[in-house]
């Protein structure tokens, strides 16, 4: 494929904005990215890949990056092979003008990297003759709602999936469209360092403790991309992700949420506590955020689920 300027900006911009990383774990894991080829999308896209095992897909929530994993990741790669890609039109993705962000989009952009020449090595190897590997999934906030709609999609490739703070299971999509005005201003306040440092301190249970500068580095560097502003009003124009279907897919699931998630209001969890019943689990003195606030929690629930499962 003949290099674009797109793709090869946003190596650049990413690489850049890893060079000035304070965090270890975020320098690690920007050097472990990987820009794919995806059949039916142009330019490449970013792809972390850690580990050795079973393949493990994370996908993160709206308007972060890959970094949203920097300290849940080497956790599950001891034991998996970690692949995190930047949602479509999020994180460090080139924005081609011509493509459209919305949620099928999203999920076409997912069901073409677990289907490429790409995958098929970063999981097998050199073997291509094997047949793909069952996939788990980790979807945090969007990404559960999305990690929902892709194992709907293709169940003969995903096999489980944990959902953390789940967000949008429960609610219709956005009001189309917005007014110019408002998503204009909406964007700019949130390209604000000081509205993403409130949002983020908001979404911990104990910012104080948890909040540091990682996160703080984590929640601005992808901000910088071109095409970032167009990308997400692109998204809110299509309305985003509506609330999940019933009923839930027939996979294995396990659901993480924060006992002090202020972002989910009182009625959208207990929402999420029908939806999910006993595959819900709660963590204590945790946020929005457990795979920054507690991811040896996380990482130690996903372990013993899975091995629980296969002992039965």
């Amino acid at each position: 494929m003949q290099q674009s300027a797109l793709w090869v900006g946003a190596r650049d911009l990413l690489e850049k904005a890893a060079g000035r990383l304070r965090s270890e774990e975020g320098r690690l894991l920007a050097s472990s990215v990987q820009w794919w080829e995806l059949p039916g999308f142009p330019e490449r896209w970013p792809v972390a890949v850690l580990g050795d095992g079973p393949p493990l897909l994370l996908l993160q929530g709206f308007d972060t990056s890959f970094l949203d994993f920097e300290l849940l990741a080497p956790l599950l790669a001891s034991r998996y092979r970690v692949l995190i890609p930047d949602l479509c039109g999020f994180g460090f993705c080139p924005r081609p003008r011509d493509l459209d962000i919305s949620p099928d989009v999203i999920l076409r952009h997912l069901e073409a990297l677990i289907d490429s020449p790409a995958y098929h090595l970063a999981t097998r190897g050199r073997a291509a003759s094997l047949p793909p590997a069952p996939l788990g999934v980790v979807g945090a906030s969007m990404g559960a709602r999305v990690a929902l709609e892709l194992a709907r999609r293709r169940p003969d490739r995903v096999e489980c999936l944990m959902l953390l703070s789940p967000a949008g299971l429960t609610e219709p999509p956005l009001p189309l469209p917005l007014p110019p005005l408002i998503e204009t201003l909406t964007t700019f306040l949130l390209s604000l360092w000081l509205t993403r440092f409130a949002l983020h301190r908001f979404m911990h249970a104990v910012p104080d403790r948890t909040f540091g500068y990682k996160e703080r580095e984590m929640m601005t560097s992808h901000v910088g991309m071109p095409g970032w502003a167009w990308g997400l009003q692109r998204f809110s124009r299509s309305g985003g992700f509506g609330a999940s279907q019933d009923p839930l897919p027939p996979q294995p699931i396990l659901g993480l949420l924060g006992a002090r998630d202020h972002l989910l209001s009182p009625r959208q969890k207990e929402l999420v506590r029908a939806i999910l019943g006993a595959r819900l689990r709660e963590i204590p003195d945790c946020g929005h955020v457990p795979q920054w606030e507690q991811p040896d929690r996380v990482a130690r629930a996903w372990i013993d689920w899975r091995a629980e499962a296969e002992e039965a």
